[in-house]
């Protein structure tokens, strides 16, 4: 299942060029993360545990220019693993046509001493139904 973020493209993500900077999509897609944290009931006043990003990649599509309408940023879990997990975000205009392609990196800390520690069943169990892993490339010529 994947989690869409509506995030509107600010007058002051823009370059000098008139899209958005590359440094503007890392804040842009940090709001779909935390909107797809945030819906999951995570509030990080309460829980014992937190995430570090240790990674962030993203191919750009196409130049996202300035618009009204929010871009729509599907978010979803592509990998789990012992306490780290991987978001990855499909960027779009209002259309639906594909703009930029991205993955993120978390860890999961403990909140008390800023440690990585392992993802634990709560968590787990949030995070598993947004699994939807990225098929690998075909091998065959």
């Amino acid at each position: 299942m994947r989690h869409t973020a509506r995030i509107p493209v600010r007058w002051g993500d823009l370059d000098a060029l008139g899209h958005v900077n590359n440094v503007a999509l890392v804040q842009l897609l940090e709001e779909a993360r935390v909107s797809l944290i945030l819906s999951l009931g995570w509030s990080g006043e309460t829980d014992a545990m937190g995430f570090y990003v240790v990674r962030h990649e993203i191919d750009y599509i196409a130049p996202i220019l300035y618009r009204t309408e929010p871009l729509s940023v599907e978010v979803w879990v592509d990998h789990i693993g012992t306490s780290s997990w991987t978001v990855s975000y499909d960027v779009l205009d209002h259309e639906g046509q594909p703009l930029a392609h991205a993955r993120s990196v978390l860890v999961t800390i403990d909140l008390e001493t800023g440690r990585p520690t392992p993802i634990d069943e709560e968590t787990l169990g949030k995070l598993r139904p947004l699994y939807e892993p990225i098929p690998l490339p075909s091998t065959a010529d």
